[in-house]
């Protein structure tokens, strides 16, 4: 079995606990508590007839809470940054969490927005994304579709992508690995070059 760190993050009240909450028990909760710190969950999916567990970690959105944030994305495999469609500061503060996910340079980011269920939605993310893709030219940064707390709508869908993108991402690493010559593995050191 393959397992990878998920981490994600985002502003408090964008609905990250409720959206793990609903892909744990397939329900909605009228009242979640706050994150205090970072709660962990574990779920895994077949992608491709290999077996990948996510190690899903929930951290707090406040304020107070962001600069322990850094310590919860060592060593990710993926940073996921969940925005609210119905409230324009979370979605412009993606940038303050790209800021923050940059502790943890080479995990891809996945960018979503919650509570598609809402009738009103911000507009201009199309604006926003074209910003980052112009900032980050050189991060993996991937969009999913809008998703739902609320009613489940792509909630599955979202994980089964977050497995797929990881299985990419770990066999890719695998790959590069097997042409690393460690220096370490040299054991006769009259015929090492350093």
């Amino acid at each position: 079995m393959i397992t990878g760190k998920v981490v994600m993050i985002g502003n408090t009240c964008v609905g990250k606990s409720s959206i793990l909450n609903y892909l744990k028990f397939g329900k909605f909760c009228n009242n979640m508590e706050s994150t205090i710190g970072c709660e962990f969950q574990a779920k895994s999916f077949k992608v491709n007839e290999k077996e990948i567990k996510l190690l899903i970690w929930d951290t707090a959105g406040q304020e107070v809470f962001k600069a322990f944030t850094p310590q919860f994305l060592r060593n990710a495999n993926l940073i996921v940054i969940v925005y609210d469609l119905s409230d324009y500061n979370t979605f412009k503060d993606i940038e303050t969490w790209l800021k923050i996910s940059e502790s943890e340079p080479n995990a891809p980011v996945m960018i979503f927005g919650n509570k598609s269920d809402l009738k009103k939605k911000i507009k201009g993310f199309d604006i926003i994304w074209n910003d980052i893709k112009i900032k980050y030219p050189d991060r993996k940064i991937y969009y999913f579709k809008d998703v739902s707390a609320k009613n489940g709508e792509n909630i599955e869908e979202l994980f089964e992508y977050i497995a797929e993108i990881l299985l990419k991402c770990i066999e890719y690493t695998k790959q590069s690995d097997n042409n690393i010559i460690k220096l370490t593995e040299c054991r006769n050191t009259e015929n090492c070059c350093c």
